[in-house]
């Protein structure tokens, strides 16, 4: 009996099996801890609310390590790197394993063609996979909260517009109430859409006075698009003061906190208009534009700006944000 036992042995250790049974065995053992404290220790993405599905778990052959490791983790890493395929493939196992930020880096590919054609449509449908999960009742970490704003936001966009890829009809009544919703939370690009919205009298009456302030709120969080706004509303003297000078101001403070490869038609655009003053007029542009950063408190570090705006409440009243530090920052900061 022994020698057959021993036989027995040495054929395991030949083919491997013990150390495939002992792997096995070490992972069934890990599975069986909780979760949650894990997941509350990733300092990523601050997934504390995840929790893998349980039909997902199986015990794998020694061979077979995806599980030992963070495929959000991997395919940051694949992201940063530009290695968008490999990206896309861990994003996909991600989500499928329940974590639904792992949308939000997907709408971001398809929504700049980054490795795969533009697809708006596809893009959309990710981005609402994040804003579904949105808890405006503090249920969100912060860095989690601001990714499912950001979709919001994006959600938002697409409903105003529509999306013909996507088979995404205009909804102009969906698009202001969920933009009302990122707004009063401070969101840039929700009260610039916003305000479009008010100026264009979609799913509202037409309000100039109402746009105006909202794209005043969203260019004090330096959002280029607002900024460039009140440089052509500048130029027109519409709903402000006419002055070339102050419009320049606006387009000089855009481009400093825009990045030239997303927003090239605003570095454009302030070529145009500096072209058309003297050396000593865009001088005085240049101190308009430090001077309005001064009076609205804002500060510039590296090119990267770090306001503490208000948020507008529907009673029209100001309070401090305790979320928005600076969402643009915070977004970017997760991608990086």
């Amino acid at each position: 009996m022994s020698v057959t036992l021993t036989y027995k042995v040495t054929q395991l250790f030949k083919a491997g099996k013990v150390a495939r049974y002992f792997g096995a065995l070490l992972l069934a053992g890990a599975l069986l801890l909780p979760v949650s404290a894990a997941l509350a220790d990733n300092h990523s993405l601050g997934f504390s609310k995840l929790a893998p599905p349980k039909s997902k778990f199986h015990i794998p052959g020694l061979g077979d390590f995806s599980i030992w490791k963070n495929d959000m983790q991997r395919a940051k890493k694949a992201y940063r790197k530009g290695n968008y395929s490999k990206a896309r493939k861990y994003l996909h196992k991600a989500l499928n394993g329940g974590n639904f930020l792992a949308a939000w880096y997907l709408g971001h590919i398809h929504r700049l063609g980054l490795g795969v054609p533009v697809d708006h449509g596809k893009a959309f449908h990710f981005y609402r996979r994040v804003a579904i999960e949105y808890d405006d009742g503090g249920g969100l970490p912060q860095r989690v909260f601001l990714i499912v704003l950001d979709s919001l936001v994006r959600v938002a966009d697409g409903y105003r517009t529509g999306v013909k890829s996507g088979k995404v009809n205009r909804d102009y009544g969906r698009a202001m109430r969920l933009y009302t919703k990122a707004a009063n939370r401070g969101h840039p690009a929700a009260q610039h859409g916003l305000a479009n919205m008010f100026f264009s009298g979609q799913s509202v009456r037409k309000n100039p006075k109402k746009a105006v302030r909202w794209i005043r709120l969203s260019a004090r969080k330096l959002f280029p698009p607002a900024l460039a706004q009140l440089g052509e509303l500048s130029i027109q003297g519409k709903y402000v003061r006419k002055s070339k000078l102050r419009a320049v101001a606006m387009y000089i403070i855009a481009t400093r906190n825009a990045n030239e490869a997303l927003y090239p038609q605003i570095f454009d655009r302030l070529d145009q208009l500096s072209r058309q003053l003297t050396e000593q007029e865009y001088q005085r542009a240049q101190g308009l534009a430090d001077r309005w950063i001064a009076q609205n408190n804002l500060h510039r570090t590296r090119g990267r700006s770090l306001p503490r705006p208000p948020v507008i409440n529907a009673d029209n009243s100001s309070s401090p944000n305790p979320l928005f530090r600076s969402i643009k920052q915070g977004i970017k900061a997760l991608v990086d």
